[in-house]
């Protein structure tokens, strides 16, 4: 779909729900399209369980069944309700031309892989808040598949409960409004202001947060803060739960809003 696209410019937009609709012809009960005033745009409401849920791209009925996108950063302008489902499934290609899946879900509870498929916990992500979710796919590939890199993405689905504003992908990382320990994952990545016709509106309170693989493995062994081993890929050590209690204690942990990126 955009494989034969220039992509070598800061963004590339893949999805808008304002504008003509875009789903007029997406059948799927679970999907709505609704004005939100405090957008001052139209979003697509999904409801339902992540099986039945789900908006995959490219679109059903498009001629073309691959996406072909080769920026590092996959951003969903999104809005998560409480103590629902919510979770994001991956088909991307490595730099060996091998294609991984990887299911990120909120309802997953720790990592587990086989060779060529990966799931992943999406507990660190915000409730109740319009936020640019973003997906570092380089660092899901290989922080994930060691000595493989990512190529491609070909194919994405968001799945659950949310609302949808827009999806686009950056070749910089955007830059963040909320606090988040890292591990220094990003410290020489640079950062790029997301471009003024993608961003919220400026009366809008939003976050941006960038998802890595890292930050992710963060979050859970401060969840649990016992020093516990998690299964599957990871093995964190009583060293790296105490670094990153040292850590929290050293960071402000507010979230702030409305920050324009």
């Amino acid at each position: 779909m955009f494989k034969n696209e220039f992509q070598g410019g800061p963004t590339v937009d893949v999805f808008c729900a304002s504008g003509k609709d875009p789903l007029n012809k997406y059948k799927n009960p679970a999907v709505k399209r609704d004005y939100v005033k405090e957008v001052k745009g139209f979003v697509y409401a999904v409801e339902g369980t992540t099986t039945t849920a789900r908006l995959k791209f490219p679109l059903a009925g498009q001629k073309q069944t691959s996406l072909g996108l080769t920026q590092r950063y996959l951003i969903s302008q999104v809005w998560v309700p409480p103590s629902k489902d919510f979770g994001v499934e991956l088909t991307m290609t490595d730099c060996g031309n091998n294609k991984r899946r990887f299911v990120m879900s909120s309802s997953v509870k720790d990592v587990s892989m086989t060779p060529l498929h990966a799931k992943l916990p999406l507990s660190m992500i915000k409730r109740e808040t319009w936020m640019n979710l973003c997906l570092d796919l380089e660092s899901i590939v290989s922080d994930i598949f060691p000595n493989q890199t990512f190529k491609s993405l070909e194919e994405f689905t968001l799945q659950g409960n949310y609302k949808l504003r827009r999806v686009f992908t950056m070749k910089q990382r955007p830059h963040e409004n909320i606090d988040i320990i890292d591990n220094n994952d990003y410290k020489f990545t640079p950062t790029e202001s997301i471009p003024t016709a993608f961003q919220f509106a400026s009366t809008l309170e939003y976050i941006t947060m960038v998802i890595s693989v890292p930050r992710i493995k963060s979050h859970l062994t401060l969840m649990r803060g016992d020093g516990r081993e998690t299964s599957g890929y990871w093995s964190s050590s009583s060293e790296d739960v105490a670094a990153s209690k040292r850590s929290m204690r050293e960071q402000p942990t507010h979230i702030a809003f409305g920050t324009k990126v």
